[in-house]
């Protein structure tokens, strides 16, 4: 079942491997609007105008996307780092691997408050980072 997410506004950091045009409808699908972003400079250019309730950024950023990582933490902003939905998947794939981490994503929203989430990072078959609350 898909979480309800009307009314959030969600960050997406793309970089080369993650498919965001596919997380952005996911977002779409469960009534979230998604913001779009090709790498980490515009990112911190959206943040500076825009309040976000979450991010997912491109697992294959690395230390690219460190500071822009403390800025979300410092911020309040959940996050997931992941590699999935990945360009390169078929369709079905990249759909369902999009639902999942939107999934993913409220999920913390939903349990942040009995957690005290900063900010959060999963691991699932398709992504590659240990989940760690600070």
């Amino acid at each position: 079942m898909a979480p309800n997410l009307s009314g959030k506004t969600f960050l997406i950091v793309e970089g080369s491997l993650l498919a965001g045009t596919e997380l952005a409808d996911a977002f779409g699908r469960c009534g979230a609007r998604a913001h779009l972003t090709a790498n980490v400079i515009n990112a911190f250019s959206l943040l500076r105008r825009s309040q976000f309730d979450g991010a997912v950024i491109d697992h294959g950023l690395h230390n690219e996307a460190f500071d822009l990582c403390l800025e979300l933490r410092d911020l309040g902003i959940p996050y997931i780092s992941c590699k999935a939905p990945h360009r390169l998947q078929k369709a079905a794939s990249l759909k369902r691997d999009a639902d999942h981490a939107v999934w993913r994503i409220g999920d913390i929203l939903a349990s942040r408050a009995d957690l005290d989430v900063g900010y959060s990072a999963i691991k699932q078959p398709a992504y590659e980072s240990s989940a760690s609350v600070s």
